[in-house]
């Protein structure tokens, strides 16, 4: 099994069993899940419909790759599933596993740091630096939650997703300033 479907699952299934809704093998239910992979290696297709198929999530299941932004892209399409009533509950997060033995390969222009150092909203960033992570939340509707007296983390007051094509960018991979300040208004609004 893929590493990161493995990393996933068990992630997923951690978080519905905190959540109190953990699924059982015979029953029903209306779980959805989005998950966001930002490198596409063995399968990335199959992590949704394995996730689904062991843990027996009967609700939309859907894996998307959009770079840096998957997890958040994941997290923005299960409240939608949500909000149109396709689902229930939704699982949503993201997962990358590098798999990098012998370091990466850098350029001018490239996404990489060449000092090796990620350093965001600091003067001397200059690129990332290639990681491994898991990351998955359960969400549902804030009256749901509150009619069935679920443990509530945090509201998620509003969700918004973007591209700013080439306007203000120095490359493909940077996003400008101007989206992000655009992006972060339309999610005030939602």
């Amino acid at each position: 099994m893929d590493p990161q479907q493995r990393l996933f699952m068990e992630t997923t299934l951690e978080a519905l069993e905190d959540s109190v809704h953990a699924p059982t093998p015979r029953g029903r239910n209306n779980i959805g899940h989005c998950v966001g992979t930002a490198t596409d290696t063995w399968q990335p297709g199959m992590h949704p419909s394995c996730t689904a198929y062991h843990l027996n999530l009967h609700g939309p299941n859907i894996t998307l790759n959009t770079a840096c932004s998957s997890g958040l892209v994941a997290v923005a399409t299960a409240i939608d599933h949500l909000r149109s009533q396709q689902c229930e509950l939704a699982v949503a997060g993201g997962v990358s596993i590098s798999f990098l033995q012998e370091g990466y390969i850098t350029a001018a222009g490239q996404i990489f740091s060449p000092s090796g150092h990620c350093r965001p909203f600091d003067s001397r960033a200059d690129g990332t630096v290639p990681a491994d992570g898991v990351g998955v939340v359960v969400l549902c509707l804030l009256e749901d939650a509150i009619k069935r007296g679920d443990k509530i983390y945090s509201i998620i007051s509003g969700i918004a997703v973007s591209s700013d094509g080439a306007t203000d960018k120095v490359s493909i991979t940077m996003p400008s300033s101007r989206g992000h300040a655009e992006v972060m208004k339309r999610a005030w609004v939602d």
